[in-house]
């Protein structure tokens, strides 16, 4: 094949990547760079397990403060059907990176899978917490029934 031909493949190639990935993130309106809709939390194995949000702040930042109290009741109002994690980027500042954290605090929400759809950086009220997950279709208000 000439080296013109081989350099129009890979163009070509790299285009439909790029194509196909454009189609995966545009559902996913905030985040980083690369961090994709495709990250996973961590390891589920039940179709059932609860979904996620973790939020990345400081104890010490007056939104991030706030957001505590609001991850306070989902806690105490949803306990075993949507699990949220706080972490505290001053005392491990490694997650800021990890998690690409641009601004605090940030939320990031998972699905039943474990897989991130969709980042907010700010003071999120719960109403809105939970309408995001209310979009996706993941109910948080019974538990789930796993049709296995």
């Amino acid at each position: 094949m000439a080296a013109s031909a081989k350099w129009i493949w890979k163009v070509f190639a790299v285009g439909a990547t790029v194509a196909a990935a454009g189609g995966v993130l545009a559902s996913r309106p905030t985040g980083p760079a690369g961090a994709g809709p495709t990250k996973r939390f961590a390891p589920v194995a039940a179709s059932c397990a609860p979904p996620r949000m973790l939020d990345l702040g400081m104890r010490t930042c007056r939104p991030c403060k706030m957001m505590l109290e609001v991850l306070a009741e989902l806690d105490a109002e949803y306990a075993g059907r949507l699990r949220s994690e706080f972490i505290d980027i001053g005392e491990q500042p490694d997650q800021q990176e990890r998690y690409g954290v641009r601004v605090i605090p940030t939320q990031i929400f998972y699905d039943r899978g474990g897989v991130e759809f969709f980042r907010h950086e700010g003071f999120l009220p719960k109403a809105e917490v939970l309408a995001q997950f209310e979009r996706r279709g993941i109910d948080v208000s019974g538990r789930c029934q796993d049709s296995r």
